[in-house]
């Protein structure tokens, strides 16, 4: 008997990427000998026997692997040696596969600035391309299996987790917590005798510039020529030291005292009480005081000519001085001072990275601990953008569950010094209830105006939602879209117009929607437990994620409509784009800014921009964003309109070109009764109004506004 023939085309069909079919066809020669068949894959040790079918599953396979895959005709018979055929192979690679956790995490070293770190790999190996490991809002891909992470803060615990990375996708992150070391602290700084009477004394203190974070409390002795040293142990930064003898010099020490007791080098100053006046000033005071008023005067005068003319350049790749910030500009030469600096990049260039190293250490005196806890990180939409625990927004508690007062959100303050937006990510699905924002600051006073926040998640769309109704949120402001270059931006929080979105607690409606050539102006309700409240939600749609608008005149056109719905409704503004940095920030700065215009102020965009990021991370997150609001204030100070509260534009810059061709009256006007249709079918039980403004195409004078309310529809000039 002869042996069988070698089979044909033996195909490998991939069902996953641990599994594969194989199959071939039966051999020509001796076919009618053949009993079954055999399979060699791996290292051939792993072997298959079929009967005379002609496909076989393979599964339990390595995902990322390369396979040859063998197939022989058998012929057995009783007594006599079996007989093979010549084998036919082929081969393939498994398809990829997201990577297991990574396993035996540990910390492997400890000191007081640094944290070693291992792992292992579990399934998948094969398709791992890389590690990523993330603390304190920083990441990095590696390719080893370990990493030191180093320039940490000592005393203080960090939240260390690291995932897998394969080609096109990642684990689930494992993390461990560790705390460093302790270290000794640095001495005390700006240690000052105030009111000092015949008894007394109040010193006062600066916590260390170096290991500050290890400070458990201080210790401050003092003492006379004469008598022994006393000392006492304070928590705070300032003590009174009592029962001193009049007329007498004391030497005072303050150190710092980490948890073991190690005590930091000791500051000094010398006191001496008296019951006597102080001396009164010598004539050669006001001299001397007059002589450094001069001179400062001057070297403040010549720095800045310098720099206006473009001789005192900061150099791109040198240390940068922290105490050269550009002065504000005064309205009046702003226009030829800007156009100059818009004409000489390195100079831009300059100035933004001046503006980065002066904001570089604010995470060290801006901690953003509650946005980094295990709880809270699935919220934030990206793992470097934190809200400063300062500045965040809190939500009301929940159950007895802290993580619930968490949402990426930050208050800020606006042009008056109020905390006037809110700037957040875009929300996640999740928390559209919460939301991750922080209050953002607008120069003077302390109140809040504004929370920027990132774009809603889908799994932070129910926070977004409890955020707006707790801070009493009128305008949510959006300056992206749903979904920018194939990738999610934002999640959809709210309804389609006369559609109802349910999220947790809440319901939320659309009630009208206008829409306009660079923006969508929608009013939507909230309904919870009976009671409703209006929002109006302005969506600026010609603005692409890291870059900015082509046009300034839109955006001077949108900020003056978003203005006008701020100081019309008292409450907070929401302002998101995805990430709730750069286009919020910008937004933001240009609104603050214009406010400076019309009051005739200075124009100081550098420190606007300073303030904004000290209340939330990287606003202003490019220099082209920085650019774009220098040239947005160029622009507007050209319009009447800016400079003089009132005043209507002239006609080549008109808002009417915008509009004029978009719907004309007869479609505003079955606008109008679709937004009093729905007003009436609302089942209302406390009065509710929206004003909408239109473009001055509409038949009223100066810019109109349309106004509705259950009990009917009133124009409004």
């Amino acid at each position: 008997m002869s042996a069988p023939g070698k089979v044909k085309a033996v195909l490998l069909n991939k069902t996953s990427a641990v599994s594969m079919d194989v199959s071939w066809e039966t051999p020509e020669v001796n076919s009618t000998c053949i009993t079954g068949y055999r399979l060699y894959w791996g290292d051939n040790s792993s072997a298959a026997t079929t009967n005379n079918t002609l496909h076989y599953r393979i599964d339990d396979l390595e995902a990322c692997t390369e396979y040859n895959v063998s197939v022989v005709a058998v012929a057995e018979q009783t007594g006599i040696d079996t007989l093979f055929s010549t084998s036919v192979s082929n081969e393939t690679t498994t398809d990829v596969a997201t990577p297991g956790k990574v396993g035996n995490l540990t910390t492997r070293e400890v000191t007081a600035t640094s944290l070693n770190i291992s792992w292992l790999p579990t399934t998948h190996q094969a398709c791992i391309t890389g590690y990523t490991v993330c603390w304190n809002s920083k990441c990095t891909n590696i390719r080893d299996q370990h990493y030191l992470i180093q320039a940490l803060l000592p005393c203080t615990e960090y939240s260390v987790w690291v995932a897998a990375v394969a080609d096109t996708s990642s684990s689930d992150s494992v993390d461990i917590k560790n705390t460093t070391s302790v270290a000794v602290p640095g001495p005390v700084i700006d240690l000052q005798a105030t009111n000092t009477t015949s008894q007394t004394v109040n010193m006062m203190w600066t916590q260390p510039r170096t290991n500050w974070t290890c400070v458990k409390e201080y210790k401050v002795c003092w003492k006379d020529g004469n008598t022994a040293q006393t000392c006492t142990i304070t928590d705070n930064t300032s003590y009174t030291i009592t029962h001193l003898m009049a007329a007498t010099n004391y030497s005072v020490q303050v150190g710092a005292l980490n948890a073991i007791g190690e005590l930091s080098t000791l500051s000094d100053i010398s006191i001496f009480t008296s019951t006597l006046p102080l001396a009164p000033h010598t004539p050669v005071t006001p001299v001397i005081i007059a002589v450094i008023v001069i001179l400062t005067a001057g070297i403040s005068a010549t720095v800045l000519y310098m720099h206006c003319k473009g001789i005192l350049l900061w150099p791109p790749n040198k240390h940068l001085d922290p105490g050269v910030r550009p002065p504000p500009i005064p309205l009046k030469t702003f226009d030829g001072q800007c156009r100059q600096l818009l004409d000489t990049p390195s100079r831009l260039s300059n100035e933004y990275q001046l503006l980065a190293t002066l904001c570089s250490d604010i995470s060290t005196t801006q901690p953003s601990l509650v946005g980094q806890q295990i709880d809270n990180r699935k919220k934030n939409r990206y793992v470097n953008i934190i809200p400063y625990d300062a500045t965040r927004v809190k939500l009301d508690i929940i159950g007895g569950d802290y993580a619930t007062d968490y949402i990426n959100a930050s208050f800020i303050k606006g042009y008056s010094g109020e905390e006037e937006y809110i700037a957040t990510q875009g929300p996640k699905e999740e928390t559209c209830r919460d939301h991750d924002a922080s209050f953002v600051s607008g120069l003077q006073r302390g109140e809040e105006e504004y929370i920027a926040t990132q774009g809603p998640k889908e799994e932070t769309c129910a926070d977004f939602w409890r955020m707006v109704y707790q801070h009493n949120v009128k305008l949510i402001v959006m300056v992206t879209q749903f979904e920018e270059q194939n990738k999610v931006k934002c999640h959809r929080y709210f309804p389609p117009l006369r559609e109802n979105l349910v999220i947790g607690d809440f319901v939320v409606r659309c009630t009208t929607e206008l829409s306009f050539p660079i923006y969508t102006d929608r009013t939507l309700v909230i309904h919870k437990n009976g009671r409703k409240k209006s929002v109006k939600h302005l969506h600026f749609q010609e603005w692409p994620d890291f870059g900015c608008p082509e046009n300034t005149h839109f955006m001077l056109q949108f900020c003056s409509t978003m203005r006008q719905h701020i100081e019309d409704d008292a409450g907070l503004t929401v302002v998101h784009c995805s990430a709730g940095v750069g286009r919020t920030g910008t937004l933001i700065a240009i609104d603050i800014l214009l406010q400076h215009i019309k009051e005739n102020k200075k124009i100081d965009i550098f420190n606007t921009v300073y303030q904004l990021r000290q209340q939330r991370t990287n606003m202003v997150q490019t220099e082209l964003q920085y650019k774009y609001i220098y040239q947005c204030l160029l622009e507007a100070l050209q319009d009447a309109a800016f400079i003089h509260p009132g005043k209507l534009s002239s006609p080549a810059q008109s808002p009417e070109p915008i509009y004029e061709n978009m719907l004309g009256h007869s479609p505003y006007e079955k606008l109008v009764k679709s937004v009093y249709w729905d007003c009436h079918n609302l089942d209302l039980r406390e009065p509710l109004q929206s004003n909408v403004y239109l473009p001055t195409s509409w038949p009223l004078t100066g810019v109109p506004k349309v106004s509705w309310s259950p009990r009917g529809l009133r124009k409004i000039n």
